[in-house]
């Protein structure tokens, strides 16, 4: 069962700036809280930095990237700059073999466009577990219990960034390990590979659903992505397909409803719509996929294509 005690626990933050001291932080979970609490302190401190009027011409410039040439209103692209989003970086995967132990970092998902500086301590730590990426601007490390049944948090304080420490080592072999289950195999055993493929969406997709009625939406959105790159996907709407025999086909459009729906409720509405839009192109024909898409694009403020998408919806109804 997750936590409903009201309690402290600890966490790392760590600033972009050097010059700034590496700090351990204390986060007050409240009663029945353990879920969001930690998210919700990213989200308060990253909110302090807003775009300026120079900066969100950088971010309305990405949008409409996202967009792929569709106009985006300016009122629209506004209010998706005033939302405090946070990307999540697994460092320690919460598997069997690390007693479902989980190291996860934050970092603020409109870093780029803000111009925040490349921290490179916490780049340093990231790679240090395997992970090949560059942060941008401040980061907060927590550490948690998650064997999808019960959830709590647990100390992570300064002393557990010694890089000699056997967690570190371990996330780095279990990290490399995901990347090779997820790479390309030769064709001589495509027809094994996609049925190991599609076993394996199936467990992450479930884990992922017992997450999100758990309310642990960013513990959904870590397996319904671990899905789709176990099916070789790509998130973006330009990106791989799978063909119909394939035997992930047909779980396809439902991963990418249900990461639309975690999105939706985390209010990062662009990763809503692309993951909507992914749905609808592996079943056209399903209309509770264009329902998504109709609700993803209301909460992105483009009221035409939310109706379009309702009526096309309304059309595909069984009652239609």
């Amino acid at each position: 069962m997750v936590d409903t005690a009201e309690r402290d626990f600890q966490a790392v933050f760590i600033p972009a700036e050097p010059s700034e001291p590496l700090q351990t932080i204390t986060i007050h979970q409240g009663k029945n809280q353990a879920l969001q609490c930690f998210i919700d302190h990213c989200k308060k401190h990253f909110a302090k930095v807003s775009l300026s009027k120079e900066q969100l011409g950088v971010f309305s410039e990405q949008v409409k990237g996202h967009a792929k040439g569709q106009a985006v209103p300016s009122d629209m692209v506004e209010l998706m700059s005033k939302m405090t989003t946070c990307d999540m970086i697994v460092l320690h995967p919460n598997r069997p073999e690390s007693d479902y132990i989980a190291v996860n970092m934050y970092v603020d998902d409109k870093g780029v466009a803000k111009q925040l500086a490349i921290n490179h301590r916490a780049t340093s730590i990231a790679m240090a577990c395997g992970k090949q990426v560059q942060i941008i601007g401040d980061a907060f490390i927590g550490k948690q219990f998650d064997n999808e049944e019960d959830f709590s948090r647990i100390d992570f304080t300064l002393k557990d960034l010694d890089t000699s420490l056997p967690w570190f080592k371990k996330a780095k072999e279990m990290n490399k390990a995901i990347a090779k289950a997820s790479s390309n195999v030769s064709s001589t055993f495509a027809s094994v590979s996609n049925h190991a493929a599609s076993q394996k969406a199936h467990r992450e997709k479930g884990y992922g659903n017992n997450a999100f009625k758990k309310g642990n939406l960013e513990k959904a959105i870590e397996h319904y992505l671990a899905a789709i790159d176990s099916l070789s996907l790509s998130t973006d709407t330009a990106g791989s397909k799978l063909s119909s025999d394939h035997a992930g086909h047909s779980i396809a459009h439902a991963l990418f409803s249900n990461l639309s729906a975690c999105y939706l409720k985390l209010s990062n509405v662009e990763k809503a719509v692309e993951a909507a839009k992914r749905c609808t192109e592996y079943r056209p024909d399903w209309f509770k996929g264009w329902g998504r898409l109709s609700d993803a694009y209301l909460a992105m403020g483009d009221k035409a294509k939310s109706i379009q998408s309702l009526e096309k919806a309304l059309e595909l109804s069984p009652g239609a």
